[in-house]
């Protein structure tokens, strides 16, 4: 070794200088890397995520075109919602936008059930969808109301009517509490068993078997077919039909509340003028029963020629 050739030290530092040179240079690379490879919404450790800024952050959801959607009930994992509409055309942006959606069908179904409870078939719609709203995927936002133009609802069950269907123009639905809403500008008609009935606006609690003109209407009771009472209210008299007793049954009640007039078609007509009418039907075989009539206030009764 003490023979050898020696290294001149001028060749050892440029030697040195080179692989520090070059080994600096691989870590640059090395940190570039790993930056490009980090999101760049990435939360330092230690740090909770947000559940709603997860899902934006793993899915991107984008919802147009023909649609279909299933609502699973959270305890039984039983559908309690279908949705389904021809064309679904976004009106804004940000994951909580409203949409206007074509040819729409909603499909309610019993809680725990799993039986057809309620249909309706809108030929458009105006919604929200909160397109982050769970894990399930896109959610119905503003409430899960929906705004419903020339619509066709058809109750099923669970009504003394039943089958139950109205038609609207115009029909605001709040689906989780089960409440459909008229403006008393719009012409609403009911037909269902037993009864037809047409009115100046709508409240219909279809849970709580509520059904309501709130400036006036009237309503037919029909046996075998045939026309054999008609409830009739003045402008500006809420006419009411309602389950008796709030029993799903067979017995409902229709009330006017103000001036009305009610027709009973049988030997002879008989016609009660009054300032309050109540009557209690129950639907039979054949059609609708009258069981019982209140009236109160001024009152005039007309039978034939009679007064």
């Amino acid at each position: 070794l003490l023979g050898g050739p020696r290294v001149p030290r001028k060749e050892m530092r440029r030697a040195l200088l080179f692989i520090l040179l070059f080994g600096s240079g691989m870590v640059l690379l090395v940190m570039f890397d790993r930056l490009n490879r980090e999101p760049a919404n990435h939360t330092p450790a230690g740090q909770e995520v947000p559940l709603d800024r997860a899902l934006v952050d793993t899915q991107t959801v984008e919802v147009s075109g023909y649609t279909k959607m299933e609502f699973f009930d959270a305890e039984t994992g039983l559908v309690f919602r279908e949705f389904e509409a021809s064309d679904l055309q976004p009106k804004g942006q940000g994951m909580v936008r409203p949409y206007l959606a074509t040819g729409l069908t909603i499909l309610e179904y019993v809680q725990g059930g799993g039986d057809l409870l309620r249909r309706v078939d809108a030929e458009s719609a105006d919604l929200v969808l909160d397109l982050g709203g769970g894990l399930g995927g896109p959610q119905l936002g503003g409430g899960s109301k929906i705004q419903l133009h020339q619509v066709r609802l058809e109750q099923l069950r669970d009504l003394p009517q039943a089958p139950l269907t109205v038609t609207a123009p115009e029909i605001l639905a709040e689906l989780d509490s089960q409440v459909y809403r008229a403006d008393n500008e719009y012409q609403v008609k009911v037909v269902g068993e037993g009864l037809t009935a047409e009115g100046s606006g709508l409240f219909f609690d279809a849970r709580a078997g509520h059904l309501e003109f709130p400036m006036g209407g009237t309503v037919d009771l029909l046996r075998t077919g045939i026309r054999r009472g008609v409830l009739s209210t003045a402008v500006g008299t809420p006419l009411v039909l309602k389950q008796q007793g709030g029993e799903r049954g067979e017995r409902f009640e229709i009330t006017a509340d103000g001036p009305s007039v009610l027709v009973l078609v049988q030997e002879q007509e008989l016609q009660l003028d009054a300032e309050y009418l109540h009557v209690e039907t129950r639907v039979g075989e054949s059609g609708v029963e009258v069981s019982r009539i209140i009236a109160r206030g001024p009152m005039v009764v007309t039978r034939g020629a009679d007064r």
